[in-house]
């Protein structure tokens, strides 16, 4: 409901993952920030879910992995506006690559956009019809050996490296939810929305 999401000034090396960012103007804006890796986020936003006027890190490797939308393998983000295909049905888009946000990501791009997981199934009785059916899997977060910061209101910007943990749902009245100003920081939603 803010103006942006997830905003980065000048910060470098930083990690984005498992966050839902809706229903913001941006969702994420990386502002003269490098080396950042965002990978395995749900962005739907307004205006546009990225800005990016540096080089960052849009998707890791391909691998196995329940990923954000249920999807089997972990690579780039989920986009609401992602307009590719998947041809091989690992549900990680092959066409219009990389995906830039309308432009807005200005070096590089993400290269493994995920895509609906849907199954498709048939009924029959006079005629046939196809129905989707979305599946939804919940997984349960990794132990990590990193102590935890935790964010549990939007006035909790994360003010020195190390990880982050969301602990509910954030909903910002002003421009920007969280504003993360330092290096080195691994902001984890635990499945927590930024709106």
């Amino acid at each position: 409901k803010g103006r942006q999401g997830i905003f980065a000034f000048s910060s470098f090396s930083n990690i984005y993952t498992g966050n839902n960012v809706s229903n913001n103007k941006y969702g994420i804006n990386l502002s003269g920030s490098g080396g950042e890796l965002v990978y395995n986020n749900y962005f739907k936003n307004t205006a546009g879910n990225a800005k990016d006027d540096w080089f960052n890190y849009w998707n890791t490797t391909k691998k196995a992995g329940v990923n954000i939308i249920g999807g089997p393998f972990i690579g780039g983000n989920f986009w609401h506006d992602y307009n590719g295909q998947d041809n091989n049905g690992d549900f990680i888009g092959d066409t219009n690559l990389p995906y830039k946000s309308n432009g807005n990501i200005v070096n590089g791009g993400d290269y493994l956009p995920l895509t609906q997981f849907t199954i498709a199934t048939t009924t029959s009785s006079t005629s046939t019809t196809t129905s989707s059916t979305t599946v939804t899997i919940t997984t349960t977060s990794t132990t990590s050996t990193i102590p935890a910061n935790l964010i549990a209101s939007c006035s909790n910007d994360p003010n020195q490296q190390g990880l982050w943990k969301v602990t509910q749902d954030l909903s910002s009245s002003g421009s920007t939810c969280l504003d993360i100003l330092v290096n080195n920081v691994v902001l984890d939603c635990q499945g927590h929305s930024i709106i």
